[in-house]
């Protein structure tokens, strides 16, 4: 019974292709730091990531290649990210890293070092793939979806600024980094 009770607790926060903690896990993990932030001063920041032009690489090879490169894309931000650093998959191609004890400085290395790891790594059959990154870092007080929201509107800008690239949310406006292809 402990070890049924143990895989259904595991699969109610794992994502089951990618391993990838799921969206009921993000929320909880976001609201934990929200409170830490707010009793402790602890820092968190988090990345929003998504995969550029995914669709076509499911309608031109295959529901099959897309998983491998979701599963791949795991792989890689696992790798090069911190333990304490906690991967989400929010949906589809959709992707939230949780950075605790960051601010912006370590974000934007983040950002960038994932970016480039991806960008030299990741592979589909048709060739290399890219993401678009949008971060930001928690403020004092700041309600977690508000965090979401920003970082959400900064991997917008990142894909309206034509993919491939990192924009941070730097409290008052949003800058691009120069880390592009």
């Amino acid at each position: 019974t402990r070890h049924q009770r143990e895989q259904l607790q595991v699969l109610a926060i794992r994502d089951p292709l990618t391993g990838a903690r799921n969206r009921r896990a993000m929320d909880e993990e976001l609201k934990i730091a929200a409170s830490s932030k707010r009793r402790h001063g602890r820092d968190y920041s988090v990345l929003a990531m998504d995969l550029d032009h995914f669709k076509q690489i499911n309608d031109q090879y295959g529901h099959l290649a897309g998983d491998q490169v979701l599963v791949s894309f795991v792989a890689l931000i696992k790798a090069g990210s911190r333990k304490e650093d906690r991967l989400f998959r929010v949906g589809g191609e959709e992707f939230l890293l949780l950075l605790p004890d960051t601010q912006l400085g370590g974000l934007e290395a983040a950002a960038a070092n994932l970016q480039e790891l991806v960008r030299t790594s990741l592979r589909s059959p048709g060739g290399a793939v890219s993401v678009s990154i949008g971060g930001a870092t928690l403020r004092p007080d700041e309600p977690w979806p508000n965090l979401l929201q920003r970082a959400d509107r900064c991997l917008y800008q990142a894909k309206s600024a034509g993919r491939d690239c990192t924009i941070i949310d730097r409290d008052e406006a949003p800058t691009a980094s120069p880390t592009r292809a």
